[in-house]
């Protein structure tokens, strides 16, 4: 029997946890938690640990994997335009990916020369099964709410709770669970 689990990009050993979505509380206190994972996306690449080539689309990598390169809470901080809360790890540490502006310049960064961002078809075949599901999920998420929603910006970051029907508002007396429906 085939399951989620024997397919490409499917489940893995994630709690997507989508309870927690909408808990105002909860994730403020991820998102300043030090055992928080966090992700960087810009254009839909990921960023991807040391810098090199990755295979084209449809080349086999023959080298070592390179790794997504994980961040902690310092990630949030780096002036990013959307968050999505992709879930917990089996331990229970949160996971979140950030959509970094077309014009942050990884460069002029701290990051500088560890990491670079990556095609995300060439990143899937370096990524380990886990990593490039997270990635391949967060670029489905962010590029669905840039070319189908339009995820408005609000205080200058987007947080995008649900992936179709329905976006979360951070706004200031906007009391948890306060996910808006959106028409498509």
């Amino acid at each position: 029997m085939v399951t989620s689990n024997d397919l490409p990009l499917a489940a893995r050993p994630i709690d997507r946890a989508a309870h927690r979505r909408t808990d105002a509380d909860w994730l403020e206190a991820a998102r300043a938690s030090k055992d928080v994972l966090v992700v960087l996306m810009q254009s839909g690449e990921p960023l991807l640990e040391g810098e090199g080539p990755v295979p084209g689309f449809g080349q086999r990598h023959h080298g070592p994997p390179r790794p997504l390169f994980w961040l902690g809470p310092e990630g949030f901080r780096l002036g990013h335009q959307a968050e999505l809360f992709l879930g917990v790890d089996t331990s229970g540490a949160p996971i979140f990916a950030l959509d970094m502006p077309g014009d942050w310049d990884l460069a002029a960064s701290p990051l500088q020369g560890l990491a670079a961002f990556e095609d995300m078809r060439g990143a899937a075949g370096v990524l380990s099964a886990l990593e490039a599901n997270l990635a391949a999920t967060a670029r489905s998420l962010f590029e669905w709410h840039r070319h189908r929603v339009r995820a408005r910006p609000v205080f200058g970051v987007a947080r995008l709770a649900y992936a179709f029907p329905a976006r979360l508002d951070a706004v200031a007396g906007c009391a948890a669970g306060c996910a808006k429906p959106i028409a498509a």
